[in-house]
């Protein structure tokens, strides 16, 4: 298969299941999903390279509603049989991740937040890029600190209230990144070295 391929079931899927993809008709994105494999570790354009065994692909798609809201999931899979240095990244990042979603509770400040990530990616050997961790709240697709309230307020260090949605996201490198933009969207390690990435949507509650 290739992106282009992963990227057309994406559509169809949706379709059938009365979703609207948002990346493309509502961010400006070149597709409905972005597919990013090898040097490529954010933000990929689906194109026609064939993708090999062992390939880490990173996946992610946004969906809106009638009322707008926006929802973005992210998520990684190994093609094949692959590596075991490949498998032990993908579970690294997943910890990572879920660790740091039990400090979302009310009350908490994203900058805890973003420390919990910092601090759970030096537990798991891994290091977690800075510039892409964190929250996109509402119908703002936005990575980095803001926090939004229910009624739309954005700060950029807030208390995490009940009624935000959160969507927790982290990229996690085997070895320390050189992240460059490649184009208007694609971000590429020079490096080259293994990574993953993962997100949850958390509904802040009482309890």
């Amino acid at each position: 298969m290739t992106p282009a391929d992963i990227a057309r079931l994406a559509r169809d899927e949706a379709a059938r299941r009365r979703l609207r993809l948002s990346f493309k008709d509502v961010l400006g994105f070149p597709d409905d999903i972005s597919v990013s494999t090898g040097a490529v570790v954010i933000n990929g354009i689906p194109g026609a390279t064939p993708i090999k065994d062992g390939d880490i692909v990173r996946l992610a798609l946004g969906a809106h509603d009638e009322r707008k809201a926006f929802s973005v999931q992210n998520w990684s899979v190994c093609v094949g049989e692959g590596r075991p240095e490949a498998s032990t990244l993908l579970s690294a990042v997943r910890t990572v991740l879920e660790e740091s979603i039990q400090r979302c509770q009310a009350g908490a400040r994203f900058s805890e937040l973003s420390r919990a990530l910092e601090e759970s990616g030096e537990r798991a050997g891994l290091y977690v890029s800075a510039q892409y961790r964190g929250s996109q709240i509402g119908s703002q697709p936005i990575i980095g600190p803001p926090i939004s309230t229910p009624r739309g307020i954005v700060k950029r260090d807030a208390q995490l209230v009940p009624g935000v949605f959160l969507s927790f996201f982290v990229l996690g490198h085997a070895t320390r990144p050189d992240l460059s933009a490649h184009d208007q969207w694609s971000v590429r390690d020079r490096n080259r070295a293994p990574a993953a990435s993962f997100s949850h949507i958390v509904e802040v509650t009482e309890a």
